[in-house]
């Protein structure tokens, strides 16, 4: 079994503050995709008894847990002044 928990904090310069999680499972088949914004680009590539491999580059072993960390960022003005962004954290653990 493949289990998640995804984290999304979201910002912007006006004071917004806010963080939304998500936990489950996901099914342990080459293919499987992990369904989950900002980390759709994701999919089991490989499985071995010790480990699973992902499409980015990730390895997840049995037993362990892995966290991968992305950053989406808002609007940007002329002045590249960045308004807002994302900071998303999925943590794989693979039992």
């Amino acid at each position: 079994m493949l289990s998640y928990r995804w984290k999304c904090y979201e910002w912007d310069i006006g004071g917004k503050d806010s963080t939304e999680t998500l936990e489950g499972t996901l099914d342990v088949a080459v293919g499987t995709r992990v369904d989950l914004y900002g980390f759709k680009d994701i999919t089991i590539t490989s499985i071995s008894q010790q480990a699973l491999f992902l499409s980015n580059g990730t390895v997840v072993k049995k037993g362990t847990s892995e966290i991968i960390n992305r950053t989406i960022d808002g609007h940007e003005d002329h002045d590249g002044v960045l308004w807002g962004g994302e900071e998303l954290s999925l943590t794989l653990t693979y039992k």
